[in-house]
């Protein structure tokens, strides 16, 4: 008798036998070269390396045809199967097969729909898995609700689970119920260790690795389409924890589908990671027999068969105005840029030699650019910066490294109370405002993202845009975002 079934790590296949076939495992176990020896009846190996070497079964079966597979696995060796065919026509010859998209467009089904998302859409319904690594603003959210209403009405999926950060919910909310006006679906976030009930089920990076799984079992009951929303962030695959989690949770849906304008940030191995997902056994080997002769560019271009990507160019964008707005420094801020430039007035002592030494580093240039308080280090990367309103008066005395420390308490940055003026301004005018910012700990979000500039004025799409407490009699205000979130459209509060 051999057992196959997923282990309990993430990621890999559990095979165990009988007492009496002890020996015969030993054997196997070689034939897989990530395998991990539990004990002289079962061992472990890589989902990957169980797929591709999945042929060597075939010496078992000689003389024990007593196999045991678990319902979950053995569909998807079989959807593999299917999986390896598909990709290899798709990348030796570009074969699509021909999706009517019509069924999308009837029904309950109520938003336009673009050409080029008609296109993306087509492409993503061709194949039973799928990546969309169009750029910011192309719309893979309507995409991706399309494809489920699509996959829905074939009877493929009766219910889709979102895992995507908290800031991008508020998008999917609103998506879902443009997109389905006549026959609305019910849009759930998982905010505790059960799933809610639910057409769609909205679950945060953060919350996988403690609910993984309660969201197996979820997906087990009725097939269900999977989706990565800003699927970089499990770049790490299974060397991180919110990547692990994916990579369990993947083999158990009907479809799986990633969604990310930057597939690659650091480089090859993100991109295998994510295909890893997409196509178990087949999207590692593929990525890297892409890479094999090529440069990461070219390999993109040769793997293009396999996902959708719509450009800038392709959303027909407006020529950038860029206007440059010149802000006058007060004078604390002053004091400490002039200090790291070397420059130091006689009325600030202590810590001068540390100063010049940050003045030198280019990346904590870019830093003091948004606010010199960013130099400081905190008990932690995530300690947010403390400011006040009304802003405190410095001690007389004081160094610079306190300065430079307790910055927000003394002077709002004016970067921030010119981002809040350009904010209010659009919000005035009913429009939205985007804003970047350049560093990734939570110290360098834009911390005006809690302040009010008057009732209704603007509001922060992420998890705790929320009122700002009060410290001994005047309001604290913190970042808005957590670590790696990305910034959301703003609008006018309602």
């Amino acid at each position: 008798m051999l057992n196959l079934r997923f282990s309990t790590t993430a990621g890999k296949v559990a095979i165990s036998c009988n007492e009496e076939r002890s020996d015969a495992l030993q054997v196997l176990r070689r034939h897989f070269h990530s395998a991990t020896s539990l004990s002289n009846v079962e061992f472990e190996t890589e989902l990957d390396d169980f797929l591709v070497n999945l042929r060597q079964l075939a010496a078992w079966a000689e003389f024990d045809t007593d196999f045991r597979w678990q319902d979950e696995l053995v569909k998807l060796v079989e959807s593999n199967a299917h999986d390896a065919g598909v990709l290899e026509a798709t990348l030796s010859k570009g074969i699509h097969p021909s999706i009517d998209i019509d069924i999308v467009e009837n029904g309950s089904w109520n938003a336009p729909l673009t050409g080029f998302q008609r296109t993306n859409i087509a492409k993503l319904l061709s194949m039973e898995h799928g990546a969309n690594f169009s750029v910011p603003g192309a719309g893979k959210t309507r995409v991706t609700l399309a494809v489920f209403h699509a996959r829905r009405a074939a009877g493929a999926v009766c219910r889709m689970l979102v895992v995507c950060p908290k800031a991008a919910f508020e998008s999917w909310e609103n998506e879902a119920k443009e997109c389905f006006k006549v026959s609305p679906v019910h849009v759930a976030v998982m905010d505790t260790g059960t799933p809610p009930p639910g057409d769609i089920i909205l679950v945060n990076y953060e919350r996988l690795p403690v609910a993984r799984a309660a969201l197996i079992n979820w997906l087990r009951l009725q097939p269900a389409l999977l989706v990565l929303d800003e699927a970089h962030r499990m770049k790490l695959g299974p060397s991180g924890a919110w990547g692990a989690a994916c990579l369990s949770l993947g083999p158990y849906a009907a479809n799986r589908m990633i969604l990310t304008g930057t597939p690659a940030p650091n480089g090859a191995k993100d991109l295998e990671n994510l295909f890893t997902f997409v196509w178990p056994g087949q999207g590692r080997r593929t990525v890297a027999n892409a890479l094999a002769a090529n440069d990461l560019a070219a390999a993109s271009r040769q793997l293009r068969p396999l996902f959708c990507r719509t450009t800038k160019a392709d959303l027909c964008l407006p020529p950038v105005d860029v206007a440059v707005r010149r802000i006058p420094l007060p004078p604390l801020h002053r004091e400490l840029y002039n200090a790291l430039l070397g420059q130091l007035s006689g009325k600030w002592r202590g810590g001068e030699a540390d100063m010049e030494e940050l003045g030198k580093i280019m990346l904590y240039l870019l830093m003091a650019a948004t606010t010199p308080a960013l130099l400081a280090t905190g008990a932690s990367r995530h300690e947010p910066l403390p400011f006040r309103v009304p802003p405190l008066s410095p001690p007389s005395g004081s160094s610079l490294g306190e300065l430079m420390r307790d910055l927000p308490q003394y002077e709002l940055s004016p970067k921030y109370m010119e981002v809040l003026k350009i904010v209010s301004e659009n919000a005035a005018d009913g429009r939205k405002t985007l804003v970047y910012v350049r560093q990734k700990s939570e110290n360098a979000r834009v911390a005006a993202g809690a302040f009010r500039t008057g009732p209704g004025a603007w509001r922060v799409a992420g998890p705790r845009g929320a009122a700002a407490p009060v410290q001994n009699g005047s309001p604290v205000l913190r970042p808005a975002l957590q670590p790696g979130d990305a910034w959301r459209g703003r609008q006018p509060a309602p």
